[in-house]
Parts: structure tokens; sequence; C-alpha cells
């Protein structure tokens, strides 16, 4: 402690190397969409900037690895060594293989992403909801792929910025709370001219790179998708009114679907607890001393609940002018008729299914109708 000086005599090649962190600082605190590039770098978004770590080095966020844009940013996703930037207003693209020279584009395409949960990575591109759609982006293009499905008053009333999503088999998943309903959007990436919207709650989506399986959180319990054979969500789809020319008189219908997939619902539980009530309340023994003490559970019953399979079923609906004039619970994919007294120049189709189908035809004929198959 007396000692006032020093006198350093060291000399320079005796010295160790260079402390490398001595201009580094942590990550901000702010820093959000944390993810890592193949060059060892760790990225993130905080606030206004892109920031990066030193490679391999992901204690360390020096100044010099800071990129300032113009607008708020949403999320981060990896596109190999390239970083896509979701903001509030446009997407901006840095590319680059060394963290202290990164250079930014700002793609110019006006396409907020409006939910930071509901960006997914597809892998080298990103897929999330904005005002108007659902947008792609990557480091080759950038597109809306509902625009020919949702007009924007239409995707408004979804309420995409509460959507909550994940990427699985190659459909995109996104929970919303819409104005009209809570639903699960369902988009399939490679046939994007259609999209699904499944009734059915989540509080939360995952899937799990372990297994490979979605997995979805309502309240304390945690689902696995798609797995219950016995149980399908039946769909209901109908086209759009198609206005023709002149009035038309269609004559026969045909649908494809897998038909195979319709069994009869097993009822026989059903019977049998039917059979056991008729027998009166002492073989049910569900009332009170009806049963030896212990011998089963308080306020039980030799009655077996039964929870039934959904109803395999293709119904085939025929609308004109508006109305539903014809239906029809399609067994085949054979062709069948349609009522002779319909002749309008307004029509459209309706499904109900909770089997796949695969099209459905109507014509004026019925060798028009097997020309078309054909």
């Amino acid at each position: 402690v007396a000692t006032t000086t020093y006198n350093d005599t060291v000399a320079a090649a005796d010295l160790g190397e260079e402390l490398p962190t001595a201009d580094s600082s942590p990550p901000p605190k702010n820093l959000t969409s944390l993810i890592s590039l193949p060059n060892g770098c760790l990225a993130g978004v905080a606030g206004n900037e892109l920031c990066f770590s030193d490679p391999y080095m992901p204690y360390s966020w020096p100044v010099r690895n800071r990129y300032a844009f113009a607008g708020v940013g949403v999320a981060a996703i990896a596109a190999s060594n390239s970083v896509i930037v979701l903001t509030e207003t446009y997407p901006i693209l840095y590319t680059g293989s060394d963290p202290e020279a990164m250079s930014g584009s700002t793609l110019e395409t006006y396409a907020p992403c409006v939910a930071k949960r509901g960006v997914v990575d597809l892998g080298g591109a990103a897929l999330y909801p904005s005002f108007d759609g659902l947008w792609l982006v990557s480091t080759q293009q950038i597109q809306c792929i509902t625009r020919k499905l949702y007009r924007e008053e239409e995707w408004t009333v979804l309420n995409p910025t509460t959507f909550d999503a994940t990427f699985h088999d190659g459909r995109y998943y996104a929970y919303y709370e819409g104005e009209l309903a809570s639903r699960m959007l369902v988009l399939d990436i490679e046939s994007p001219d259609s999209v699904t919207e499944v009734d059915e709650s989540a509080d939360a989506l995952y899937r799990n790179e372990l297994d490979g399986k979605l997995y979805i959180a309502k309240g304390q319990k945690l689902y696995e998708w798609d797995v219950d054979s016995g149980h399908y969500y039946e769909s209901d789809w109908e086209s759009v009114a198609l206005q023709f020319p002149a009035p038309v008189k269609f004559v026969a219908a045909q649908v494809h679907a897998d038909f195979s997939a319709i069994v009869p619902v097993d009822t026989s539980q059903i019977t049998a607890n039917a059979a056991l009530i008729a027998l009166g309340a002492d073989e049910v023994a569900g009332h009170l001393n009806g049963a030896e003490l212990l011998e089963m559970e308080i306020n039980g019953s030799y009655i077996v609940p039964v929870e039934l399979a959904t109803a395999r079923r293709v119904q085939f609906t025929l609308y004109a002018d508006e109305l539903p004039v014809f239906t029809k619970n399609v067994t085949s994919s054979r062709f069948f008729r349609l009522p002779a007294n319909i002749n309008t120049d307004l029509y459209a189709i309706g499904l109900n299914a909770s089997v796949n189908v695969y099209n459905v035809t109507v014509a004026e004929s019925v060798e028009e109708l097997s020309r078309t198959s054909a």
C-alpha cells in the first residue's frame, strides 16, 4: 500500500496477448429475438438496432457490431449468414459474413409485422402476419401469399395482431382472437391457394424439434395434435356465388373423396347401456345404496360412458339464388342427379365432410360430367 510508483521494465515481446474483449459490452438490456448464425455469431433486435455478438463469444456485444435502422424492430430471422429484420414498417435485409461489416438494405415493400408471436422461421425465410395478409420474406423475394384468399377487410376480422403461430409439417398454424370468433388458421405453404380455419382454442402452440410433433396448450393441459383417429373436425366449405350470363340448369354432380374412410360408428355400448337401463335401477346401481359400499365410485353406476367417434360423411349442398335447394349424403364417387326444377343464373356449392374431399363437379349433362372427370 505504501508503494506509490512502479518501474515497468517488462519488454513488449514478453507481454501476453492483448485482451480481446477490451472494447466489448454486454448485450443490450432490451435485446429480443435472439438467433444464432452459421458464422458463430448471435444476433438480436434492440429497439431500432440490429446487434451482433463477436464470433463464438456470446458474452461479447461490442458497439461496433450494432446497426441502426429506421423504425422499430419486431423480430429477426436467420437466412444463412444474412439476417431478415421485420419492423413496424419495411422489412430489412442485412448481408455479410463478418459482424463488423454487415450491409443493410430496406426491402421496398410496405409490409409491417404486426405480431411477434405470429412470426415463424421457414429456414432461410420468414412468414409473418401483416395488416393485409400473411407475408413471406426471404433473401430473394417478398410477397403476400394470402392476397388471393382474403380481402384486407376480411383479413382484419381475424385480428392478426393476436396471432400466435408455429410451423409444422409444411403448414403455418396460428391461433387468433378474431372479431367474430377465436380459431386456428392452418395454411399449407405448398398449396397457398387455400386455407383452413379450425374451430379450436389454444393458449400456446409449440412444435417439438425432438419428436417433430405439434403440441397445443389449453389451460393446464397439453395436447398432441392430430393423433386421435376416431375424432375428426368436420369441415364446412362453400364456394363463391357464380353468376352466369343466362339461367343454367345443372343436371348431375360428382364428388371425389376418400370414401374408404367412411366407416359406421360403433354404437354397441349405447345399446348395452340402454338394455341395462331397461332392466331397472337395481341393475344400473345408480341410486342411493344401490351397490355395496366401496364396490364402485361415489355417484357411479354400471352405465359405461360413451364418447362416439366422429361420424364419417360427405354432404353435398347446392345453393341457388343464395338459398339451399338440394342436399345429399354422398357415399361414392358415382355421379348423382340434381333436381330438374332448378333453373337460375346464380349458383354456389357447399360441402360438409369429415373425410378428405378432393374435388366436386356439377354439369349440365352426364356426358359433360364424364368428360370433365376424365
